[in-house]
């Protein structure tokens, strides 16, 4: 029989040897590099490529010590911006920057997230609806059903439609097809017009072609830098939304559950940076672009009261709709009802 003394010797190396496979792997797995590719919808001359694509991946790899390292391609150049959401599910891609509206047909709540007509007023109503009050968790359940971890989404300036022909009435809109995403186009479908769903680099030859007479695309200077000043001539206004969230960050379900606690935590600490950055850069380049734009000629042309207030009620419509396309939906609209009485809108 071993002695008791020779017992706890073997027990203690035995123990020692785990502890030091233990530390070791978690060592390995600490020091690993991962490589990954980063998939944006948004073309390459935007500034919220640059911001939300390789500035992004800098930071990241700068605060993880070169360990996770993250290549970055622009619109189209490995995947089509409506193909990011599969891509990224299927492993073909580890990560992409996307809208939730081009895949709303196989996630209906991702259409919520470019935001609701008539609802947030300013970033920080929809910041808030989307960190505390239940709304990133939504998101995240949903996405998971299709093997993806939601990071987050990135809050922009309302957007505007742009037009070839002016709009003095909604009955104006009638005659018109455009391009909208998201609930600004289920709006403008209630309104009667014509709408289709066409990525941000066809625009311009769309509209120069005369397939649609007019779109939405994001703030002023996003319609600036790929020519949709040079197309149309008249801005319809107030804004189709006064806040909405065009950009997601997603990443494969395995990819993300392979990285180790800390690489997770800077992940999300620089998308939520880079998030306020991307933010403050669009708000500035809002205001400087929308003089731009008059100046090279454009109009502001100003719907009547009544006509705003037959949007709004449109608009009640939509929420409707939306809310009848599952349980996620429901929820999502519940939640904002119920929080937009909360900060009195």
């Amino acid at each position: 029989m071993m002695g008791k003394t020779r017992m706890v010797t073997l027990l203690a190396s035995v123990m020692l040897v785990l502890t030091s496979f233990a530390l070791s792997t978690a060592t390995a797995s600490e020091q690993k590099v991962f490589k990954w590719r980063l998939q944006s919808f948004v073309p390459a001359g935007v500034d919220s490529y640059r911001i939300l694509g390789p500035d992004l991946a800098d930071l990241i790899r700068k605060m993880s010590n070169g360990r996770l390292d993250i290549e970055c391609y622009a619109a189209g150049e490995l995947v089509k911006g409506k193909e990011i959401m599969d891509a990224v599910s299927k492993g073909v891609i580890e990560a992409g920057i996307g809208l939730g509206s081009y895949w709303s047909g196989k996630i209906p709540v991702a259409g919520t997230e470019y935001g609701l007509p008539y609802s947030f007023r300013n970033k920080a109503e929809m910041q808030t609806f989307l960190l505390k009050k239940g709304y990133l968790e939504i998101l995240r359940e949903a996405y998971a059903k299709r093997n993806i971890y939601y990071v987050g989404l990135a809050i922009d300036n309302g957007f505007a439609l742009v037009t070839k022909k002016p709009i003095n009435t909604l009955d104006d809109l009638k005659k018109m097809k455009l391009r909208a995403t998201g609930a600004g186009a289920l709006l403008l479908k209630e309104l009667g017009a014509s709408v289709v769903s066409l990525a941000g680099p066809e625009l311009y030859t769309a509209l120069a072609t005369g397939v649609i007479d007019g779109c939405v695309y994001g703030g002023f200077k996003t319609l600036w830098s790929v020519g949709i000043h040079e197309q149309t001539k008249y801005i319809m206004w107030p804004k189709i939304m006064a806040v909405h969230a065009p950009w997601n960050f997603l990443i494969n379900m395995k990819s993300w559950n392979s990285l180790p606690d800390d690489l997770k935590a800077i992940v999300e600490a620089a998308w939520m940076h880079q998030e306020v950055l991307n933010f403050i850069n669009k708000y500035n380049s809002d205001i400087e672009y929308f003089r731009k734009m008059q100046e090279y000629g454009l109009k502001v042309v100003t719907l009547p009261e009544a006509e705003q207030a037959k949007m709004k009620e449109a608009a009640k419509v939509v929420w409707a709709k939306i809310a009848a396309k599952d349980a996620y939906c429901a929820k999502v609209v519940k939640l904002m009802r119920d929080y937009l009485k909360f900060v009195g809108h």
